[in-house]
């Protein structure tokens, strides 16, 4: 009998079929997978360190104000190690709002006229 119109089999002609196969896998799974990992927010990691930086140089200015046994400058530090931007947003909303209570109180009562 002749193998006239079979493709030949062996160990040399498994292996290039399967180095084939193992490259349009990889072409395939390589065209799955997403694009570098980018914030499913559209901001650049750049922006968003940019603004925290920002709100801790905020948080630093605003916590010379208070009294160094304060809490909050505690926690602000681990908010400022941690990077943790709601965090951040918080403390300031309450330091703020604290200087504002204080300033408040030490300015004279207003006459009405």
């Amino acid at each position: 009998m002749s193998d006239h119109g079979r493709a030949p089999s062996g160990p040399a002609t498994l292996r290039s079929a399967a180095s084939a196969d193992d490259r349009g896998a990889a072409r395939d799974s390589a065209a799955s997978r997403p694009g570098p990992a980018r914030p499913s927010s559209g901001i650049h990691p750049l922006d968003r360190n940019a603004r925290i930086d920002e709100k801790i140089r905020l948080l630093v200015a605003a916590l010379a104000e208070l009294p160094a046994p304060d809490p909050r400058v505690r926690l602000a530090r681990l908010a400022a190690l941690r990077r943790d931007e709601v965090l951040l947003d918080g403390l300031l909303a309450e330091v703020h709002s604290a200087i504002r209570r204080a300033s408040d109180a030490a300015s004279p009562p207003r006459s009405r006229g």
